[in-house]
């Protein structure tokens, strides 16, 4: 059954549920896939599916997918497969046109390995601060933090970087685990937001490419070849001579009595 090429803006993305109260499901070439019911702003409705229950669709964003129609019982029914932002940026691992995966085998993970990823970095996260963390209650008081609370506001500052803010991943989970390590490291205590604080400030120092290049800067090799000027040395003083006594000048002053006579 030959599939028809379409792209319209996703609108909703809702799990089909069976009788039983489970999500429907049915067996591919490559394993169980989920059922979802898709929504498309131009009128397309059907079924879509994913290797998850928990598929991040890109719901509100401009799509591509292929369009399957079959009719059953004089119904007509619509399948859709491959629903891809056509507005999300391709990775590309060499570098050059972004639009043109030109690199050495890299790939763009899919939102559900990226989920996968982004629960272990949350985790590794709080193991590495747990102990340095605390939470307020009511009137201000500092109280213990559960590990669930801290590992899901990790998880949630993430997942809106990387699926609302379109943040690096790499980046973003590397800077995390830093702030986490750099916290750990210290005898202080302090809540989630001032974790997440610290993070935020070490992703902005990562970005910021404000500063020039050396390497745009030709060296001066035979600078380096030349003798190095030497200072001389202040002069130095001579010690003054010390002051001689001045001979009185001839009088008509008596010589002094002797004391006695030889």
């Amino acid at each position: 059954m030959a599939g028809e090429n379409r792209t319209s803006v996703l609108q909703s993305a809702v799990q089909r549920m069976n009788q039983q109260g489970q999500q429907d499901s049915y067996n591919g070439k490559n394993g169980l896939l989920y059922k979802y019911n898709l929504v498309f702003a131009n009128g397309d409705s059907g079924e879509g599916s994913a290797k998850t229950t928990t598929k991040v669709f890109p719901i509100g964003k401009n799509c591509s997918y292929v369009k399957y129609t079959r009719e059953y019982n004089g119904t007509i029914f619509m399948s859709f497969s491959g629903v891809k932002d056509v507005d999300a940026p391709a990775y590309n691992a060499g570098g050059g046109n972004p639009q043109q995966n030109t690199g050495g085998g890299g790939y763009k993970k899919s939102p559900d390995t990226q989920k996968m990823i982004i629960n272990q970095v949350a985790l590794i996260g709080y193991n590495s601060c747990m102990a340095n963390l605390i939470g307020e209650d009511e009137q201000g008081h500092a109280i213990t933090i559960s590990g669930n609370d801290a590992y899901l506001g990790f998880r949630e500052w993430m997942y809106n970087k990387v699926f609302n803010l379109n943040e690096e991943p790499i980046t973003l989970q590397g800077v995390f685990k830093i702030a986490c390590e750099n916290i750990g490291n210290s005898p202080d205590t302090v809540t989630v937001e001032q974790v997440l604080k610290k993070a935020d400030g070490l992703l902005a120092a990562v970005k910021n490419i404000s500063w020039n290049n050396p390497a745009e800067s030709p060296v001066q090799q035979n600078n380096l070849q030349q003798p190095v000027a030497q200072t001389p040395p202040p002069p130095v003083q001579q010690p003054q001579a010390p002051p001689q006594e001045q001979t009185p000048p001839p009088g008509n002053e008596e010589p002094p009595k002797k004391a006695f006579k030889i």
